[in-house]
């Protein structure tokens, strides 16, 4: 045990040794050489293009943190190249074939690019595009090939489309890693309109039998899922043409308020002076024409930056697309743009208190936090982003605002899947959690409830939507507690505390059979499960952990709050009179299947009342398979 600890206390001040290394190395430096200009798209095929190879400079990786005996991947290097269009990475390191895992751009052979704004006197910034790549042979894990992971601090992780070409190829003893990514894949970055622009491109390759795989990268960081991204700020080379031009084109702001008019900054690369038109055309969200325009510009030879004015100030709020093309050519764009109607957040709040009285105190609070959260998410828009969901949910609150006036209280009526809030006591803060309540819901009928902790980098607002419907079979309702954070591990007192307060506020409204609340989770919600059991342990009847952790990791930790290994006797000990069921793909390497299948045994041993059912091929991932929900809705209904 205690060479253990000692192993434990090294490597902790080896990973903290490295750390601060390479933080004072990390400076504000520019990347260097600048990177190259191409014309024309290469050929994406796992392979460097030969008239490319003297062309692009190879780069070397400024960092490795390797743990296979600190010798990462030999002849690792990339290179680097853009276009009007697009930017350009190829990555290659010496090694025979590829490792497939689950999520690789985290776990096997893939990389990691992250592309930011720049900050003045700053090498890491909040705004950020994080997207993964990787090696995949599975055909249920293809969607990983390539993902946005995060923007700006959110966990999107969704495929990107074809318009993102990656191929990867194991050839001659090298494999080599291409990507090729479209500026409007992260716009509105392009080196000729953004002030500046970051980067960082971290290579993972996996070891054989070792979870772990070794990283090489250009900037050190240990990232926190909504936390600023270190950058280097990327130097673009002098474009030129040697015949005809190129152009790209964004607005200056991609949402507006009605009676507004919207500006289009264009940059156009030319072999010589001309005079170039764009045609502009506006569609609404039935894709109907309703404006028409045609903008005219002198152009220099090199790169000219223009600015055009579009008169939109008679459309009506709503979701449009614009699209640009340059005659006479197939450069040509699409822009999203979105017209808001006025909300005045002072006067929309008089209203709710003059109608406070006909409705009740879980609807007030709950219009409260909905005129809130709309506020503060368009005063916190930046102006490269359009808002249709925002658009959606001010149209949603309007209609139900005006409902209230007139005597109606929507909110206590509405069934299917929504957002409630309630005003804690705690702090008198509006909190929020998301709700599912059956479509033919009679309050004369007592029902089971389901409290589902969300994983982390997500938040309430994305539960039950579409990811989370495995989690019965519609004859429950289901909250899921906005728990205060994504990230927290449901450790600290004010988690603990909001998902109280979010069970009570479900309890007043909706008659629940209080003798029969499950508790599940999934992911960091699974860890949440056993770390809020033991606070209330006779509020739950039963306990649903899907690829969950018994344990929360050292970095976790830090946040502060009480995170227990449910590993040790005297925390397994608590769990052991409760019936619980455990799902764990098996192919796990975010949330170890090892460590559930132990946690598992320990509970049999001791004499817990456990299911565990295990998935050979699956990942990180809720339970898909039919057999595995089957047995899970049996065990849920009796």
């Amino acid at each position: 045990m205690l060479k253990r600890i000692l192993i434990g206390l090294l490597a902790v001040l080896l990973v903290f040794t490295a750390y601060m290394y390479l933080k004072l190395r990390n400076n504000n430096e520019p990347l260097s050489p600048e990177i190259s200009f191409i014309a024309d798209y290469p050929l994406v095929d796992g392979v460097l293009d030969e008239k490319l190879k003297d062309f692009l400079p190879k780069r070397e990786f400024e960092y490795k943190f390797n743990l296979n005996m600190f010798k990462g991947p030999a002849g690792s290097s990339y290179r680097m190249a853009y276009g009007t269009d697009f930017i350009y990475l190829y990555i290659e390191a010496k090694a025979d074939s590829f490792i497939c895992r689950n999520r690789g751009y985290q776990n096997g052979d893939g990389l990691i690019l992250t592309l930011t704004s720049t900050k003045p006197e700053s090498n890491e910034s909040n705004e950020n595009y994080i997207l993964g790549f990787s090696a995949q042979n599975d055909p249920n894990q293809k969607w990983a090939e390539k993902v946005l992971w995060y923007y700006n601090g959110l966990v999107k992780l969704t495929t990107l489309n074809n318009d993102v070409q990656f191929e990867y190829q194991a050839k001659e003893g090298r494999i080599g890693f291409e990507v090729l990514l479209p500026w409007s894949k992260v716009y509105p970055y392009h080196p000729w309109i953004s002030e500046g622009i970051g980067f960082n491109l971290s290579l993972m390759k996996a070891i054989p039998d070792r979870r772990m795989p070794n990283v090489q990268g250009v900037v050190f960081e240990i990232p926190s899922e909504s936390g600023p991204r270190k950058y280097k700020k990327l130097v673009f080379a002098e474009p030129a043409l040697k015949q005809n031009c190129q152009s790209y084109l964004i607005l200056e702001k991609n949402h507006c308020n009605q009676g507004d008019n919207v500006l289009i900054n264009a940059t156009v690369l030319s072999a010589k002076r001309s005079v170039e038109n764009f045609n502009i055309s506006i569609d609404n969200e039935i894709g109907e024409l309703v404006k028409k325009d045609i903008l005219t510009s002198q152009i220099e030879s090199g790169v000219s930056n223009i600015q055009f004015e579009i008169q939109i100030s008679e459309l009506p709020p709503g979701n449009y697309t614009v699209r640009w093309q340059r005659e006479n050519s197939n450069n040509a764009g699409i822009l999203g743009l979105t017209i808001l109607p006025q909300f005045n957040y002072a006067t929309v709040l008089d209203k709710l208190e003059e109608a406070k009285t006909r409705i009740t105190e879980g609807s007030l609070a709950t219009m409260e936090y909905y005129s809130q959260e709309i506020n503060n998410k368009i005063v916190g828009l930046k102006d490269y982003e359009n808002c249709p969901e925002i658009l959606h949910e001010l149209n949603e609150f309007q209609e139900i605002l005006g409902q209230i006036e007139s005597g109606i209280d929507t909110i206590s009526k509405q069934s299917g899947i929504f957002r409630r809030a309630f005003r804690s006591e705690l702090d008198n803060s509006l909190q929020p959690y998301k709700i599912q309540v059956p479509n033919d819901y009679d309050k004369s009928n007592k029902y089971p409830l389901l409290v589902f902790l969300h994983g982390s980098g997500r938040t309430d607002e994305y539960m039950f939507d579409t990811y989370h419907q495995y989690l019965s079979e519609g004859n429950f309702i289901h909250i899921a507690p906005g728990a205060r954070g994504i990230s927290h591990y449901y450790g600290t007192e004010t988690t603990q505390f909001d998902i109280k307060e979010a069970i009570r506020d479900a309890l007043v409204n909706y008659t629940i059979d209080t003798a029969n609340i499950i508790l599940a989770g999934f992911s960091m919600g699974g860890y949440g499960v056993y770390r809020t059991f033991i606070e209330t342990p006779r509020r739950f009847k039963k306990l649903a952990v899907f690829s969950g952790e018994p344990k929360a990791g050292i970095f976790r930790k830090s946040i502060g709050g009480k995170y227990p290994n449910f590993l040790k006797k005297r925390n397994l000990k608590k769990l052991r009179d409760v019936p619980i069921f455990i799902y764990h793909g098996k192919n796990d390497l975010n949330c170890p299947y090892d460590l559930t299948y132990k946690l598992v045994e320990k509970l049999r041993s001791s004499g817990g009342n456990v299911e565990f059912v295990s998935d050979e091929s699956a990942g990180h991932d809720i339970p898909m398979d039919g057999v595995i929900l089957a047995k899970y809705y049996n065990w849920l209904n009796n």
